[in-house]
């Protein structure tokens, strides 16, 4: 029998990339994507079914912070080098010393969704493109496990600005899961969910 709170990953985690989706096409890197930088705006109700949950009426995630993003419209060279100077959040362009632009991002959610699923940073290991990872304990029994395996895999190993990945694959793979294995056990889920967003909403009146 699966874990049900697997629904709660499985709804939040495709609501980041579709919100950078729509930031990146209109030529913006947020430049800072972080859990810290994820806000839950409300709590999820009972009667949204299975559609609705992963259509655009019903996010509960938005990105704040934006005081690093970029607006490349504004830029005459659509790329960049050198390092964010934050520790743990440098992309393996950064390190490389290779040009970059959105993969900032691309990074930032990667790291995101470790955080989501382990609530641990992940170490960026590797020392080439092909072969950089995150470590990060997601335990077997996670039945996302191998897709956010792909995921990680495929954002921190991009070639070049020129071969970016598409936001949307992503969002297909959680809401093909979605799609296959979503069951009852999704309102014991949510009812865990908003106990814990009641919770913080008390602890921070």
């Amino acid at each position: 029998m699966m874990d049900p709170n697997w629904h709660i990953s499985c709804f939040l985690l495709p609501q980041m990339p579709r919100i950078l989706k729509e930031v990146h096409a209109c030529s913006i890197i947020h430049g800072d994507i972080k859990p810290d930088n994820f806000m839950i705006t409300r709590k999820i109700d009972p009667n949204w079914d299975k559609d609705a949950l992963m259509s655009n009426d019903t996010f509960v995630v938005k990105i704040i912070d934006w005081g690093r993003a970029i607006d490349m419209m504004q830029l005459k060279d659509p790329t960049f080098k050198g390092r964010a100077g934050t520790k743990d959040s440098d992309s393996p362009e950064m390190i490389d010393g290779r040009p970059w632009n959105y993969q900032a991002d691309y990074f930032g959610f990667a790291a995101t969704m470790a955080v989501v699923v382990t609530a641990k940073y992940g170490k960026l290991t590797g020392s080439k493109v092909g072969e950089y990872s995150l470590s990060c304990d997601i335990k077997r029994r996670n039945v996302l496990r191998n897709i956010i395996f792909d995921i990680i895999n495929k954002f921190l190993n991009i070639k070049s600005v020129h071969t970016l990945p598409d936001w949307s694959e992503a969002i297909q793979q959680f809401s093909d899961f979605w799609e296959t294995n979503f069951d009852a056990s999704w309102r014991q889920a949510i009812g865990k969910f908003n106990e814990v967003c009641d919770l913080a909403a008390t602890n921070h009146k």
